[in-house]
Order: C-alpha cells, then sequence, then structure tokens
C-alpha cells in the first residue's frame, strides 16, 4: 500500500493515506467473509454427499458438527483480524478496541456460513447467492464516503457497525461502545433469524 501511495503521489498527485482507515477495516474484515462461504461450502458439498446424515447418528451429532464447523470459521476470522490491523502497519489502535472489534468480526462468518446453508440447495446456488452475501461489505464505502445521518439507513448491515466503531476509535469521535454493542444486537439478530431459517427449512 505504502508503494502505491507513492506511485500515485508521482503520477496523479493523489495522496492515499487519508483512505487507510477503511483500506484497512475493508480488508480487515473479509477473512470473515471468506471463511463464512468456506464454510458454507464445506456444508454445501458434504450434505451433497450425504456425509451430514452419516455424521447425525454419530456421537457427535447434527448440531455439533455444525457447532464444530462455525467455531472454527470464528477463530479463524478472530485472528486474521489481528494480522492484518497490525501486520499491515498502516493505522495504530489501542488493542483493548481491536478486541471487541475482531470479536464482532469473527461472528460475521456464521452469518456467511449460515446463509448459505439456509438458502442454498446445492454448489451452484451456493455459488451465485455468495454474490448477494458479497453486498453486505459496501457498508464500510457508505460509512466512510457518506457523511450525513443517511449513512445510518446502512445499519441494517452488520458490516457497517463494525466500521463505524473503527473510526470511532481511529478518529477519536467517541461512541465506540455504543456502536460497538449496536453492532453485536445486529449480528446475533442475523444469526437468530438466519439459523431459524435453516432448521426451518430441514436441511
Amino acid at each position: 500500500m505504502p508503494l502505491a501511495n507513492k506511485l500515485l503521489l508521482e503520477k496523479y498527485t493523489f495522496d492515499l493515506t487519508g483512505y487507510y482507515p477503511l483500506i484497512v477495516i475493508y480488508f480487515s474484515m473479509l477473512p470473515s467473509l471468506l471463511f463464512g462461504m468456506l464454510t458454507g461450502f464445506i456444508i454445501l458439498d458434504e450434505r451433497d454427499e450425504e456425509i451430514i446424515s452419516f455424521i447425525a447418528v454419530t456421537p457427535l451429532g447434527k448440531n455439533g458438527y455444525f457447532s464444530y464447523k462455525i467455531l472454527s470459521s470464528v477463530v479463524l476470522s478472530f485472528v486474521f483480524f489481528f494480522i492484518n490491523i497490525y501486520a499491515s502497519g498502516l493505522v495504530t489502535i489501542p488493542l483493548v478496541y481491536s478486541i471487541g472489534l475482531a470479536l464482532l468480526t469473527a461472528i460475521e462468518a456464521p452469518i456467511g456460513a449460515i446463509f448459505l446453508a439456509a438458502f442454498a440447495s446445492n454448489k451452484v446456488e451456493g455459488m451465485a447467492l455468495s454474490k448477494v452475501l458479497g453486498m453486505m461489505y459496501i457498508a464500510p464505502f457508505i460509512a466512510y464516503f457518506v457523511k450525513s445521518d443517511l449513512q445510518y439507513f446502512a445499519g441494517v448491515l452488520p458490516t457497517f457497525w463494525v466500521t463505524k466503531a473503527f473510526f470511532s476509535v481511529y478518529y477519536d469521535n467517541g461512541g465506540y461502545w455504543f456502536l460497538l454493542f449496536a453492532g453485536l444486537v445486529i449480528h446475533l439478530l442475523f444469526i437468530f433469524l438466519l439459523g431459524k431459517k435453516f432448521y426451518n427449512s430441514g436441511r
């Protein structure tokens, strides 16, 4: 990113450093999308192969199987958030705030996984629906570029609250804990509704 910024300054006198917070938080949330999609595709694949039917009669059970898959995606997303935030060296925020942001970001992985498992009947449908899932990650750009209160219409998207909480720390705007709590409510509501849809679908 510093190299890209140097080239842009030399050729177009465009300074990218002002956009570093947006770039960092966006790419820090992408692992949760990717791990969620990966988990969802694994579930779809194993459902197509009827592996889940065999697992259901083992001591692990279907619920244990899904819990294991979901928890794995959460842990990986949590770890990768810190890697993206601190290994990039582009922005710096206190660790205590990063922990809350990482936890909130990590539970976006179950949202993606359950969404695909609930609405897709097979891997082909899953691939199409993954494009819809990716639209959730337009929220950081709305939070950054829309300066009016109209940006809060994007509050229905979980990623909006992660972005706002991150910006509140980076720009020292205040309201971090409220934004984190609001984001937690939205994330858990998504998981509850998608989980209900998944179990009601009988898949």
